[in-house]
C-alpha cells in the first residue's frame, strides 16, 4: 500500500516541477522601439536615367536608432535580421541591415542601424511621384515610412 501512494507522490512532484519549468521557459516575444531617424543627407537633384532622359534624382543617407529588449527569464536569443528598407510611396530610398548579435536574458541594448541609398533613386519612373516639387520638401518634409 505505501509503495502506490510513494509512486503517486513522486509523479505529481515531477509533473508540478515540469509544468513550473515549461511555463516559466516559454519563448518571451521581444520588445522593439523605434527611438529615432536622423537625417544625415537628403539631397534632390537633377539627372538623367539610363535612356539619357532628364529626371529627378533622391540620394539619403540616414540613421535610425531602435532598442531591443528580450524579456525571457531563462534564455538569451541570436539576433539576426532582414534588410531595412526606408520607403516613400513604395520606392526603397535607403537600405542596411542589423549586425548579428546576442541578447542575454532580461536585457536591453540600443542599435544604430545605418540606412543608405546605394544608387540615386530615380523619381520619373513613377507617375504619382511625379508631381514632386523642390518646395515640398522645404515647407513640411516629405512623408517617409520605415518597414522592417
Amino acid at each position: 500500500m505505501l509503495f502506490p501512494c510513494f509512486c503517486s507522490w513522486v509523479l505529481y512532484l515531477v509533473l508540478f516541477f515540469s509544468l513550473i519549468l515549461w511555463g516559466a521557459s516559454k519563448q518571451q516575444k521581444p520588445m522593439i522601439a523605434m527611438k529615432s531617424v536622423t537625417f544625415e543627407q537628403f539631397r534632390i537633384q537633377a539627372g538623367s536615367d539610363s535612356t539619357g532622359v532628364a529626371t529627378d534624382m533622391i540620394s539619403v543617407n540616414s540613421t535610425v536608432r531602435m532598442t531591443y529588449r528580450n524579456k525571457g527569464t531563462f534564455f538569451g536569443v541570436h539576433v539576426t535580421s532582414t534588410p531595412l528598407d526606408l520607403s516613400y510611396s513604395e520606392i526603397t530610398l535607403a537600405s542596411g541591415s542589423i549586425k548579428k548579435f546576442y541578447q542575454s536574458r532580461k536585457s536591453q541594448r540600443s542599435v544604430a542601424i545605418s540606412l543608405i541609398s546605394d544608387k540615386d533613386t530615380i523619381i520619373r519612373e513613377w507617375g504619382r511621384v511625379e508631381q514632386l516639387n523642390r518646395d515640398d520638401y522645404t515647407t513640411s518634409g516629405p512623408k517617409i515610412e520605415l518597414r522592417c
